[in-house]
């Protein structure tokens, strides 16, 4: 099947919408890269982009410090066998998107051929986050904030 840009375009206000308003990304938030070698990754960000770990502790995940202005954040992983990721591709990136009705995307997952990974995991301070992948294997992360009062 082959589609042009003007019949794209078209589908683009109509078919390409998700099933659910209640189901849809509210913005790419995160991130993750995948290292083979994590402490070098994490000199080479720190020296050529600027972008040092920050202190703080989040499962297996290594957040960076990249600028105020970002609109996302940016994370690193250690890519191995042993890095107690099970069920992860060695895949080299994972975006990761606010979703504000996370449960609901938990439920609906199968319907659309996909399954969850792991999660929901608890992110201190934050909110939680899955990773779910889809019917071609590509995993994507999805994140919803912690309601604050």
């Amino acid at each position: 099947m082959t589609i042009d840009s003007s019949e794209l375009s078209q589908r683009r206000g109509r078919d390409l919408q998700p099933s659910s308003s209640r189901l849809s990304p509210q913005a790419l938030c995160q991130l993750e890269f995948r290292s083979k070698n994590l402490e070098a990754s994490l000199k080479f960000f720190a020296h050529v982009l600027g972008w040092p770990a920050l202190p703080m502790v989040l499962h297996e995940y290594v957040v960076l410090e990249v600028p105020a202005d970002s609109p996302y954040g940016v994370s690193l992983v250690r890519a191995s066998a042993d890095a107690g990721l099970e069920g992860v591709h060695p895949q080299q990136l994972i975006p990761y998107f606010r979703w504000d009705a996370l449960d609901s995307l938990i439920e609906e997952l199968s319907s659309w051929g996909g399954k969850l990974i792991w999660g929901p995991r608890p992110v201190a301070g934050y909110g939680r986050t899955i990773l779910v992948e889809d019917p071609g294997e590509i995993q994507l992360g999805f994140f919803t904030a912690v309601t604050r009062p």
